[in-house]
């Protein structure tokens, strides 16, 4: 579990208290005001995570120390059983939670980019959004894996289709924020848009974050199959620093044209030479590529 903090205050709320499951990567996402509290955060985990899917064996998190001592202490009165509660340290989990966070905080852009204020309105959307996508790693969406069949699919509204005024207007309005049209409708920008739009991070179809190189940290030199190769080690965005991968440098030359070599010059004089058997090198090129992926 996380948040995601300091948001346009909403009917009152400026939080997203962000739950995902380990196994299902099903998600849950709840609005919580700044001044909340542990007993507030405890009373929502259960009524919307326990009452739900049952006692969780374990609760990672990288959330203050000095906060997690009183959630817990509400949690166990709330719902009055022992659990094992993790903080150890976890990367692999904990990149994933980033990513999903950055992907939901896009969602919500594309929706109230005009109006941030109304974040709120479109958070379950946003929720049904995220647990009715496809992940690779299970080969199905969130969704299918809890309830063992497909999510349900969504139809245009047709006009005076409903004879209930409030339905009708909700959606009337979810069709003018989210219009549909065609892609080849697009034309270049000409000249600086009277308003600059913070830049989306790029997703791929399974809505997974696709990773951008964001500096270049350090060198060396790989002995290959007889040949000497240049890697370079790769700071990706969104991603924590300790994530940093070695990646073949005419690899990243290829797939990213612009990215900026500036640091290449100050880490030039520190390269170092690496001798690996090709079984060595074979699992190190199969992890990089999982992780580029």
């Amino acid at each position: 579990m996380d948040f995601i903090t300091e948001l346009p205050s909403s009917n009152g709320k400026t939080m997203i208290f962000v739950v995902v499951d380990r196994l299902s990567k099903f998600g849950h996402f709840t609005e919580l005001p700044s001044n909340f509290t542990s007993n507030m955060v405890a009373e929502v985990f259960v009524t919307d995570i326990i009452l739900l899917h049952g006692v969780q064996a374990e609760i990672v998190t990288d959330r203050d120390a000095r906060f997690m001592p009183e959630f817990w202490k509400e949690l166990h009165q709330l719902q009055g059983t022992t659990l094992v509660f993790s903080k150890s340290y976890h990367p692999q989990i904990e990149d994933q939670m980033e990513a999903l966070k950055k992907c939901l905080e896009m969602y919500l852009r594309c929706y109230v980019v005009d109006y941030p204020k109304k974040w709120l309105q479109f958070l379950p959307w946003a929720e049904y959004w995220y647990n009715t996508s496809y992940q690779s790693f299970s080969q199905m969406t969130p969704f299918e894996v809890l309830y063992g069949r497909p999510p349900p699919s969504f139809s245009l509204y047709i006009h005076d289709s409903t004879g209930n005024s409030m339905v009708a207007t909700y959606m009337q309005q979810r069709g003018e924020i989210h219009s549909v049209f065609h892609v080849s409708l697009l034309r270049r920008c000409i000249g600086i848009p009277d308003q600059q739009i913070t830049p989306l991070h790029l997703v791929d179809s399974t809505s997974g974050l696709i990773l951008q190189p964001k500096a270049l940290l350090d060198t060396r030199k790989l002995s290959r199959l007889g040949r000497v190769i240049d890697q370079w080690l790769i700071d990706w965005e969104c991603l924590h620093p300790t994530s940093a991968t070695w990646e073949d440098a005419i690899h990243i030359s290829k797939k990213f044209p612009d990215f900026n070599l500036a640091d290449k010059v100050r880490v030039n004089g520190g390269s170092t030479v690496v001798n690996t058997s090709n079984e060595a090198t074979s699992k190190g090129l199969g992890l990089i590529s999982k992780s580029i992926q």
